[in-house]
């Protein structure tokens, strides 16, 4: 007999979750295929662009508005509308001026509210130790233009993360708040911007009730979406902190995380 999962909404983080380096494994395809021909409601929750979420959401059954920029954005890849829309405030590029004081070399890319150009597609794609194009001294980035930002990316070296985070929690700015969302990445964002904050809203204005929402990630800026999920899911590659937070941890990325979960699913009672 077939899972019915009708009520039930099933959100995705992309990077590390859902998709691995060399693209989404068969396993998850099939699964959530399974999961949205039983009643599923699915969408990906993400820290990147329209453009680049929706080399994913082809791939896969989305029937949902997605969450965009970490939360920034809530776009429906059917009705290419945009809601709940939250950009950083004004004033942010003096914030940069002086992080890049103290780390001079660190990659910087603020996404706009167009958020898709192709310069920020490469640096959220490789975001490798040698980062010479995206220097704030070579980028020709205007910091004073700062009024339709959704977020700021600052890259780095895994050891430098830390430091950095360490540094930008002392300058007291208190209209955003810094993320770590890779071991190369951390990013400025609106101080009460979050997935979960996102996904509470979704999940409200589509008649979700909140024990059947089922969200997973892997890294910290999913971590408010697992919490006020009803299931809270991460994965095997996931931080320790991140797995004491979850409900529930699946195999890694690469094996099947999604199909793991999926198959859980359809194993609870009904």
């Amino acid at each position: 007999m077939k899972k019915d999962f009708s009520g039930t909404l099933l959100v995705t983080d992309l990077d590390g979750t859902l998709v691995t380096k060399e693209g989404i494994p068969q396993r998850n395809i099939l699964a959530l295929k399974r999961f949205v021909e039983q009643g599923g409601h699915l969408a990906i929750a993400t820290g990147r662009s329209v453009s680049f979420a929706h080399q994913v959401a082809s791939q896969i059954p989305i029937n949902m508005p997605c969450i965009i920029f970490n939360g920034g954005l809530v776009y429906d890849y059917t009705t290419r509308e945009r809601s709940q829309e939250v950009l950083l405030p004004p004033g942010c590029g003096a914030y940069i001026k002086e992080i890049i004081q103290k780390f001079p070399d660190t990659g910087v890319l603020p996404l706009h509210n167009g958020g898709d150009d192709l310069k920020s597609e490469v640096f959220f794609s490789y975001p490798k130790n040698d980062m010479t194009s995206f220097f704030p001294r070579n980028s020709g980035i205007d910091f004073d233009q700062d009024s339709n930002w959704y977020k700021v990316l600052f890259s780095m070296k895994p050891e430098q993360v830390p430091v950095f985070e360490e540094f930008v929690n002392t300058l007291g700015y208190s209209n955003v708040r810094f993320v770590t969302t890779m071991e190369t990445l951390v990013e400025m964002m609106p101080l009460h911007l979050s997935k979960g904050e996102a996904l509470s809203v979704l999940a409200k204005e589509k008649n979700i009730e909140p024990e059947k929402v089922v969200a997973i990630g892997d890294y910290f800026n999913d971590l408010e979406m697992i919490q006020m999920a009803g299931l809270g899911v991460t994965v095997e590659n996931a931080p320790d902190e991140m797995k004491k937070a979850a409900d529930l941890v699946v195999g890694s990325c690469e094996n099947g995380a999604l199909a793991d979960l999926v198959e859980y699913l359809e194993k609870l009672p009904s």
